[in-house]
């Protein structure tokens, strides 16, 4: 992935922030707003409310902003919706977000030599063993510390992939051809 943009992913751990409208004049969010249990509630799939596991904080601290943590179980559906609502009543707003997680990477791999802008063969392959064209249609999106600049965060297409554990996959022409220890996921 690029550097700086973290995706909500199926069953993983997630941060966001939010700020609250401050009731008291609804032009400005809440500075400090004051967290209670139960202010912050998830529905998972559109099942039943319940309290968040970790309770959200003002970060950094007398700030406008609010920290939201998602556990990995939290974070175990299609639809996740996070409501806020001051139990109180009297300080900040109502509020929602609904995050819709992508799955994770089905595969993790590293580029090893003889890679061309349309031609990626693969080593240190994890999960080991692919049938031909397993990989056909899914992306393929070079890691942030991927040592080609030009292809970190890129993402091209797999037009097709053999069949081996350590496959050679076939993409959409890419700006440039990958080093070797270039690491990548597949989507």
């Amino acid at each position: 992935m690029s550097s700086g943009f973290n995706p909500p992913l199926y069953g993983v751990a997630y941060d966001f922030y939010i700020s609250v409208v401050d009731q008291a004049n609804t032009k400005l969010f809440k500075s400090s707003a004051t967290i209670a249990s139960g202010d912050f509630q998830v529905s998972i799939d559109g099942g039943s409310l319940a309290n968040l596991g970790t309770l959200p904080s003002v970060t950094p601290a007398a700030s406008k902003i609010i920290k939201v943590s998602l556990s990995a179980s939290e974070m175990q559906g299609t639809n996740i919706v996070v409501r806020w609502s001051d139990a109180a009543g009297s300080e900040w707003c109502d509020g929602m977000i609904n995050i819709q997680p992508m799955m994770g990477p089905i595969c993790v791999g590293t580029v090893t030599t003889g890679a061309s802008a349309t031609s990626i063969p693969t080593s240190a392959f994890t999960p080991a063993g692919a049938a031909t064209d397993q990989f056909k249609g899914r992306i393929l999106i070079f890691d942030h510390n991927t040592s080609t600049s030009a292809l970190r965060g890129q993402a091209t297409d797999i037009t097709a992939s053999t069949n081996a554990s350590t496959p050679t996959f076939t993409v959409s022409t890419l700006s440039t051809a990958p080093s070797s220890g270039d690491t990548f996921r597949v989507y």
